[in-house]
């Protein structure tokens, strides 16, 4: 595996956004201990750190 210095960073970029796009979809597809779905534990986040808007 080449280093990030020896790689252009074209391929960096894509190489993290798939890597990102994989870790998203893992932890979309992981249990949620509260049975919550991914997209309502982040709304009830934002609301807890922002408050209700």
């Amino acid at each position: 595996m080449s280093t990030p210095f020896d790689m252009p960073p074209e391929t960096i970029v894509t190489e993290l956004t798939l890597a990102v796009g994989q870790l998203l979809r893992r932890l979309r597809a992981e249990t949620n201990p509260d049975g919550l779905t991914w997209s309502q534990t982040t709304a009830l986040a934002r609301t807890r750190r922002a408050g209700c808007q």
